[in-house]
């Protein structure tokens, strides 16, 4: 996923965060309050634009009519008894702005303020800025001389300040404190759209590239705060996009705008999950290992009885996906969005593909949903603390990681021997250079000299093909079923004010809601397919388990494997308690549907298959 610049971004973030439509704010008195003391660089519109000298004028008019420039601390830790904002403190005005005289020349005028904070306030993460005055200002800076417990704090503007009436919501400001309690996580998938939303919205889609920012809430859910709506500039790519961007609201055509808004988001999410995090990420990028590994290895190669299960039918349910799923006015092009772009759209992300990456370790990290911590069992600390996918998923790559090591030592217990191990080296040869040719030369490539190179390379294939391809797999009928809630296209952009679009919106929202996403037909197309690929089949092999029990004859090998199996079915019993236990609220989510998707399996071989939302298959077959 691709990020607009931070500064542009995490001011539309905060903002939808930490501000609500225009209120007049109350300030009740408590005990401990005290003066806070701070100072504020702005520039004036009349430094700004020297013929306007009525600016000035007017703005000490409405100074002296009781209309200055007023804020508001917000609260980065408490929030408002209706839960959508951060708690407002007393509103507070600049001062001296009349007396203060600004020659032409000078630029920066320093003004001083006076807020009252007390200690249900806490850490001021955000300022509300209101600007009464006839003309724009350019504010600079804030800063907080003393907040108890914290010092300065600092915030960063330069942005202009236009008067109040020409804004649906306040102006926000934030500090940089504020952004670094890891509260804020953006579903962003603005970038990877937008090359291609032009051509898209030419079909019969419409839609747009989105943005989702959600707030991390004190009992560990996520919450949506705003989604911005993106289409690409009338007058051409260099001009940027033109963005709308959406906030909560439950009653009248403003929560039926933002049911709209949701739909949106997950139009885009659902595309880009069947296309990317699916089809991309896991059957296409395995071929060039399955490939590579029949044409160099031997069978009786000790990589290739390592590697031989995780590729079992993946070749033939890609090449029958080919035929009648993917194909050139195919199922999937009927079903998701990008229509007939969606191959070439899911070729386009392929560029940012990096196969250390797929590390689950080094996947979590880079999404920022992760820290490093070398005081926590898998290295690192996840800031989402109740994030099934990675709580269950770390436990699983520990384990193969494990397992692939032990192997790994068996059999090559110095590198010299990975170094001189001719078949080894052409299969890693032909991987990096004919397999995966377009990334050839990327300096992230293993070089296949040691043993950690052996065993991240072969820890990372078998998490793409079992644990990786389950998550993103067997859950879609479970989760997505039901389209209404799950979209996978949209076929009319968002009503606008006036239109008969939006007084049906607002008489009817239910059907032009209905009128918006996916037509009935594609739906019970999109849904059978759905429903196939969430179906595990009758000779299912779990990771844990081999089709032939004799599959070597080295004993440490089998110890080793036996030791896995184990401690797969420690996972599965630790995963059964916490899905039971009522402090993990995102294990069950609000329909109490059980997050059971990398729940192994191991002891299961009754062969039933079926809808059954578990189990990690040892390849992708489906």
């Amino acid at each position: 996923m691709g990020f607009c610049p931070v500064s542009e971004m995490m001011q539309k973030v905060m903002e939808m965060f930490y501000t609500q439509p225009k209120t007049k704010a109350e300030g009740n008195e408590v005990e401990g309050r005290r003066k806070i003391k701070g100072t504020v660089v702005l520039m004036k519109k009349n430094v700004l634009d020297f013929n306007d000298i009525k600016a000035s004028f007017l703005d000490r008019v409405h100074e002296l009519l009781g209309k200055g420039v007023s804020m508001q601390l917000v609260s980065a830790v408490h929030q408002d008894p209706d839960g959508l904002r951060g708690k407002l403190g007393k509103v507070a005005y600049l001062e001296k702005w009349v007396t203060t005289i600004t020659p032409l020349t000078a630029g920066e005028t320093m003004f001083t303020i006076t807020f009252e904070w007390d200690e249900s306030m806490g850490f001021p993460g955000a300022i509300i800025i209101k600007n009464h005055h006839h003309s724009q200002l350019y504010l600079k800076t804030v800063t907080l001389e003393d907040i108890p417990g914290h010092g300065r704090v600092h915030f960063i503007c330069n942005s202009w300040v236009y008067p109040t009436h020409r804004y649906k919501y306040d102006r926000a400001f934030f500090s940089n404190k504020a952004i670094k309690r890891n509260r804020l996580y953006i579903l962003d998938h603005h970038d990877a759209l937008m090359p291609y939303l032009r051509r898209i919205n030419s079909t019969s889609t419409k839609t747009y590239a989105s943005r989702t920012i959600l707030f991390l809430q004190d009992d560990g859910t996520l919450k949506p705060l705003s989604i911005e709506l993106s289409l690409p500039h009338p007058q051409g790519d260099r001009h940027g996009a033109v963005s709308k961007v959406f906030t909560p609201a439950e009653q009248g055509v403003e929560g039926s705008v933002w049911q709209l808004a949701k739909a949106y988001a997950a139009v885009n999410d659902s595309g880009y999950h069947q296309l990317v995090s699916h089809w991309l990420n896991t059957h296409a990028v395995i071929e060039p290992f399955v490939i590579a590994t029949n044409r160099q290895l031997s069978v009786l190669h000790p990589i290739y009885k390592l590697l031989h299960p995780h590729f079992r039918d993946t070749m033939n349910i890609n090449a029958l996906a080919r035929q009648i799923l993917i194909n050139a006015g195919g199922i999937l092009e009927i079903t998701v969005f990008p229509a007939k772009y969606a191959m070439e759209m899911s070729s386009f992300v392929y560029k940012n593909w990096v196969f250390t990456e797929q590390a689950l370790p080094t996947d979590l990290l880079k999404r920022g949903v992760a820290v490093p911590d070398s005081s926590q069992p898998h290295g690192l600390r996840l800031l989402i603390e109740d994030y099934p996918y990675a709580v269950d998923g770390l436990e699983i790559w520990s384990a193969i990681e494990t397992w692939v090591k032990e192997y790994c030592a068996f059999y090559y217990p110095t590198d010299d021997l990975i170094q001189g191990d001719s078949e080894l080296q052409s299969w890693w040869t032909e991987i990096c250079n004919v397999g995966h040719g377009d990334k050839k030369d990327e300096p992230w490539w293993p070089e296949m000299q040691t043993l950690v190179d052996v065993t991240q390379t072969c820890t990372i294939i078998i998490w793409i093909a079992s644990a990786l391809h389950a998550a993103v797999n067997f859950g879609q009928y479970p989760y997505a079923g039901y389209l209404p809630n799950r979209p996978s296209l949209s076929r009319r952009f968002m009503p606008e004010p006036g239109t008969p679009e939006y007084a049906e919106l607002e008489k009817n929202p239910d059907v032009a809601y209905l009128k918006t996403i996916t037509a009935q037909l594609q739906t019970l197309l999109g849904v059978s397919l759905i429903e196939i690929l969430s179906r595990h089949s009758t000779d299912e092999v779990y990771l844990g388990q081999r089709d032939t029990a004799e599959w070597t004859l080295d004993s440490e090998p089998l110890a080793a494997f036996e030791r896995f199996r184990r401690k797969l079915v420690e996972i599965e019993n630790k995963i059964m308690d916490m899905n039971n236990d009522k402090r993990w609220k995102n294990r069950v989510g609000p329909v109490e549907v059980p997050y059971t998707l990398l729940f192994p399996n191991t002891t299961d071989y009754s062969r039933e298959g079926g809808l059954t939302g578990r189990g990690i298959p040892n390849s992708i077959s489906i």
